[in-house]
């Protein structure tokens, strides 16, 4: 990615750190392969729905490979518009009547935001958070009740348990081979996220389940960065598609195996005549390990 195709530039960050929700600005010449400097202008909610304008401008770096930012380059003139008054008026809010544009893209990008402290994982966290506690509730059923003599339902969830591990590999797999053939044509991309490494984020974040997608995700958000930053129009449309197609598997991963394991679980507890909630009610909430 040259500079020239940056310097100048228009650019809208949405960001988790430092205490700014957004921010806008025009691309300064400090800007390289691996940040932009941005010269403009932060942006935070009013609890209304609209945002306050920071009344002076500032500067502010954000490295490409962080995927906390959710980078936008802005091409559109309307966009253009909108961002240039803000950077050269002395507006105090932005609202859906003045920027139409803007507030669109404010509303999507907090939205996108919202969740688990794991982006990759956001989207998928309230299916794994009822997955795990369904998984529990079950273990602890069958633990608990003297009726159960046969340990095939504790065999099958342990082993639906082990394949919901299996099937996001499969689909994470399948989007790292594909995004190593895409980087065999783009040796800037090749190169850039050869210097990142891992851009995921620290490990302690990682759900046990979905830590490898995790890691692609970190790294396709971080080439998008890139590739949004230097215009490079036909990558970013490769790689939004790659990030669609993880996300749309994994997702659909996630959803059959709660719908298998909540058709076990009644399965089973019809069998043995189980009233999980009474269950539930005769011991303390105390964790059962999870490796049966």
């Amino acid at each position: 990615m040259s500079n020239s195709h940056v310097i100048g530039a228009l650019f809208l960050i949405a960001e988790r750190s430092q205490g700014k929700e957004f921010f806008l600005g025009r691309a300064t010449g400090e800007s390289d392969a691996n940040r932009l400097s941005l010269e403009g202008k932060a942006l935070l909610p009013d609890g209304t729905g609209e945002m306050t304008v920071q009344p002076f401008a500032t500067r502010s770096d954000y490295r490409l490979d962080d995927s906390n930012y959710r980078i936008q380059r802005v091409d559109h003139p309307d966009a253009v518009d909108e961002v240039t008054r803000i950077l050269t008026l002395a507006i105090a809010e932005v609202s859906r009547a003045t920027f139409p544009l803007l507030s669109r893209w404010f509303q999507g990008s907090s939205n996108d935001l919202i969740g688990a402290p794991e982006r990759s994982a956001a989207p998928f966290q309230h299916i794994l958070v009822e997955f795990r506690a369904s998984a529990s509730r079950m273990r602890r059923a069958l633990i608990l009740s003297p009726q159960v003599t046969s340990p095939q339902e504790l065999d099958r969830l342990v082993e639906l348990e082990g394949d919901l591990v299996i099937e996001v590999g499969k689909v994470t797999s399948k989007v790292v081979t594909e995004l190593n053939r895409m980087l065999e044509n783009e040796n800037g991309l090749s190169h850039f996220l050869h210097r990142v490494g891992d851009a995921s984020g620290p490990s302690s974040h990682h759900s046990e389940e979905l830590s490898g997608w995790q890691l692609v995700s970190g790294r396709l958000s971080a080439a998008k960065n890139w590739a949004i930053a230097g215009a490079e129009t036909d990558v970013v449309r490769q790689l939004s598609a790659l990030i669609h197609e993880g996300t749309t598997a994994i997702g659909q991963v996630l959803l059959e195996h709660q719908g298998a394991l909540d058709t076990l679980a009644s399965e089973a507890f019809g069998r043995y005549g189980i009233q999980p909630h009474t269950v539930e009610a005769q011991v303390t909430l105390s964790p059962i390990p999870s490796d049966y």
